[in-house]
């Protein structure tokens, strides 16, 4: 009995210092958001072209389209961000000319390219 209390306690010793080893270890994530203003987007995706207006507000993206304004929410990343619309995702990594691109997928498949350039 006092070797199965002591198996116990060693092994519970070990789990708890591994947890906290990864809690003091662990990295906080690292948070890019996408910059606020205005911005043309061009995406192109299964040959397609599409350019429109948009605007980045407190982490929202909005769309000005030909059917009116459409609000996306960003998901911050450690290098801009993502917004999802049906299913497809739109990836938007911060560049060298102060816009974001990156690719456009759905699921695991890249489909095409889209790009944020300051207006």
């Amino acid at each position: 009995m006092h070797r199965t209390f002591q198996r116990t306690l060693t092994t519970g010793t070990i789990v708890a210092a591994a947890a906290a080893a990864g809690v003091i270890v662990a990295a906080p994530s690292a948070s890019a958001e996408v910059a606020d203003g205005f911005y043309t987007s061009n995406a192109g995706f299964l040959g397609l072209p599409y350019r429109s207006d948009v605007g980045v507000n407190d982490g929202t993206l909005t769309l000005f389209g030909p059917f009116g304004a459409h609000h996306y929410p960003i998901t911050d990343t450690a290098s801009g961000g993502h917004i999802t619309s049906f299913g497809t995702r739109y990836t938007l990594n911060r560049n060298s000319s102060g816009g974001y691109d990156g690719p456009v997928t759905v699921g695991p498949f890249t489909i095409g390219r889209s790009t944020l350039t300051p207006s």
